[in-house]
């Protein structure tokens, strides 16, 4: 557990900034005040401005002119809703509580020695006492800990190492109970390593944006292993897939992505079949199959044209009993063609399907059709598995 710094601190106060020769000295309570409030506060789960004005001790209208950004109506620059009563705030937004003190003069000798040792003592317990946390509030505090670090000191790179690797791991949220917003702001930290990838030049420079992506992947996987079954859901495993198969494009192996599925509590992904060698274009089946089409539209006008303009009942039941039987003998010609020509031809047979019903052909009539057709071939050599379904 991290100790609030006041108890790490004891009853000793924060030291004073030290006052340039000739420079007023800060008032009593301001002094408190600046030695009791971050400039800066991260955001937090249930966090709200209000109740942020109330627990640091400042008003709304202070933060509205420190933080004009979270008061403007519309979208921020990250695409995400904001308000002009500043209503919508987010995880990890950085909410500025006070006027950003005067840069200091260079660090001295003298200055550094007029830190308290025990001040720097007790920033660096809270550093290390941080340890792995993804609490955005710790981490927050953890780099207004190693500002109390003076940059003389021996150990200030270590620490500065530990607080950069601790931001790091802190997640990207939205609002509470939003999760589409929350997936949304998610996939931003992938779609950043997916430009990056594309955008570095060495191999050293993709892999590294290639592991910052399955990181990213897998935080989204987390979000989308906790949504209760919904259509969100289901939208959000379609997301999730689309970037499975970025990672793949990225030379991401199945066990890379099953493994951050794992870990995100979903089960593994299976492998993908590798797939089959494209099979040489058969032309004269590509054009048998053409004018199956072509005598399917022909059909298809003839009965539009039967109904349209017959002069009598008896007419237009003959021409369209007629169009019928002709749309249905050439949708059997497409079946037998586009078993040569492959799954390609799939789309438009389904298409003629769809008309047939149209005018009046019955299901069984379908289907009895589609299973006397070959079996369809796939891109590669032989039939394709589970060639056209009869429909029921």
């Amino acid at each position: 557990m991290v100790k609030p710094v006041n108890q790490i601190l004891g009853s000793a106060p924060l030291p004073a900034r030290p006052v340039r020769d000739g420079a007023p000295a800060a008032p009593a309570a301001q002094t408190d005040q600046l030695s009791t409030t971050p400039e800066i506060h991260t955001v937090v789960k249930n966090d709200t401005l209000s109740a942020l004005a109330g627990r640091y001790g400042v008003s709304m209208e202070q933060l509205r002119q420190l933080n004009p950004e979270l008061f403007k109506a519309g979208t921020d620059s990250r695409g995400r809703p904001r308000s002009a009563d500043g209503g919508k705030i987010y995880e990890g937004d950085q909410v500025r509580l006070r006027a950003a003190a005067a840069a200091p003069p260079a660090v001295t000798a003298t200055q550094t020695a007029a830190t308290s040792d025990r001040v720097v003592a007790a920033a660096k317990q809270f550093i290390d006492a941080a340890g792995n946390s993804t609490d955005p509030g710790v981490v927050g505090e953890a780099q207004s800990m190693l500002a109390l670090i003076p940059a003389t000191d021996p150990d200030r790179a270590a620490y500065e190492a530990k607080v950069k690797a601790l931001a790091a791991k802190v997640p990207v949220g939205a609002p509470a109970g939003d999760a589409a917003s929350d997936l949304t702001t998610l996939s931003e930290a992938f779609n950043d390593a997916s430009k990056a990838f594309d955008q570095a030049q060495d191999p050293a420079a993709k892999a590294a944006a290639r592991t910052q992506a399955l990181i990213a992947y897998q935080r989204v996987a987390q979000a989308v292993a906790a949504m209760p079954a919904s259509e969100a859901k289901d939208i959000a495993q379609g997301q999730l897939e689309m970037m499975e198969m970025r990672l793949k494009g990225m030379g991401a192996s199945d066990a890379a992505i099953g493994t951050a599925r794992q870990a995100a509590g979903l089960p593994a992904a299976p492998a993908a079949a590798p797939a089959a060698a494209p099979r040489p274009v058969d032309p004269a089946a590509q054009e048998a199959f053409a004018a199956a089409q072509a005598k399917f539209d022909e059909a298809s006008e003839a009965y539009d044209k039967a109904v349209k303009d017959s002069t009598s009942l008896a007419q237009a039941a003959a021409g369209i009993q007629a169009a019928q039987q002709k749309a249905l003998a050439a949708f059997n010609e497409a079946l037998a063609a586009a078993s040569k020509v492959g799954p390609s031809a799939q789309p438009a047979l389904d298409a003629m399907a769809q008309r047939l019903k149209q005018l009046g052909i019955s299901d069984k009539a379908i289907a009895d059709a589609k299973a006397k057709a070959p079996p369809m071939q796939a891109d590669g050599a032989g039939p394709q598995a589970g060639g056209p379904p009869a429909t029921p």
